[in-house]
């Protein structure tokens, strides 16, 4: 006969709204539409020039590009336009008010007997765990993007979420979402809408409670990304890789991965003005993760 049961219980982490808090999200959105903007400006400096270089090398992927580009412009634009309205609402939270913060999990065992009541103490568990400082939740120190929380979705607790990965199907395996807040939240269902996935947490059951994941990153830790073919590397590997051509000469560091449906193109920068590297075996001679660095022979010296 079976004594006790170990239980895993959902705990929902909620803070009281004050103007601190209210200053520090309104500090993180506004840094979000300026990256969102300096996003934006980039790519009209690049589209030009990868639209000229595309038109030398193959016209037929014009059509291709100049859509590949238009949608990288339309994420960002449709990301700022939610960032604008969650400042908004942000701005009309009362002080005073609740907003749910994020979710962990407890680990309880009960026995037969146990006054469950006086065990789980849910209030005071969760009043105590707010206060706790988040580096005390074990957090895995190396985490990765995979998506970004534009929206909620529906009035069931749904968020939309633009992906950040080539593998959007991994989403439906996804157990645990974590995030920069030092927060996680359980996963409790995926799946694909047009170009989105729909991520259902548990334990948040209406669209008030996802309210505040607005436009925060989804991460995993880097031991569960999917392995890549040799000779292929996720984004976040290239960026910041140092740049030498093949006589040694520095050259930059990688600051951006422009996609542009044909090929990748590397953007490096240093004092001068950006270069536009593409990604093909002509030019990109070596890349050595160890050592941080890219070495590339110059389009102009192609053989």
């Amino acid at each position: 006969m079976m004594d006790s049961i170990t239980l895993k219980c959902p705990i929902t982490i909620k803070a009281k709204v004050t103007e601190e808090l209210k200053s520090r999200l309104a500090a993180e959105i506004q840094d979000a539409i300026k990256k969102a903007d300096m996003e934006l400006q980039q790519i009209e400096f690049h589209a030009k020039r990868l639209m000229a270089e595309q038109a030398k090398q193959d016209a037929q992927g014009l059509v291709a590009l100049r859509q590949q580009i238009d949608a990288e412009r339309q994420k960002r634009i449709e990301f700022k336009n939610h960032m604008l309205e969650r400042l908004k609402e942000t701005a009309q939270l009362e002080i005073g008010a609740e907003i749910v913060q994020g979710s962990m999990e407890r680990i309880v065992t009960v026995s037969v007997g146990d006054d469950l009541h006086k065990i789980m103490g849910t209030g005071n568990f969760a009043r105590k765990m707010a206060k706790l400082s988040l580096s005390a939740v074990n957090m895995p120190e190396d985490l990765v993007a995979i998506g970004k929380i534009v929206a909620p979705h529906g009035v069931r607790g749904d968020v939309r979420i633009i992906p950040l990965t080539d593998f959007p199907e991994r989403f439906q395996q996804l157990k645990t979402a974590y995030f920069d807040d030092g927060t996680r939240l359980s996963v409790e269902s995926a799946r694909q809408h047009k170009q989105f996935i729909l991520l259902k947490f548990k334990g948040l059951q209406d669209r008030n409670a996802v309210e505040n994941l607005r436009g925060k990153l989804v991460k995993v830790p880097r031991k569960d990304l999917v392995p890549l073919p040799e000779g292929h590397y996720y984004i976040f590997e290239i960026i910041g890789l140092k740049v030498y051509d093949i006589d040694g000469a520095y050259l930059g560091k990688v600051t951006d991965v422009m996609q542009t449906g044909s090929n990748d193109v590397y953007v490096v920068e240093d004092c001068d003005r950006p270069l536009l590297i593409p990604a093909i075996k002509e030019v990109v001679k070596e890349i050595d993760l160890a050592q941080g660095r890219m070495v590339i022979k110059p389009q102009e010296e192609w053989e």
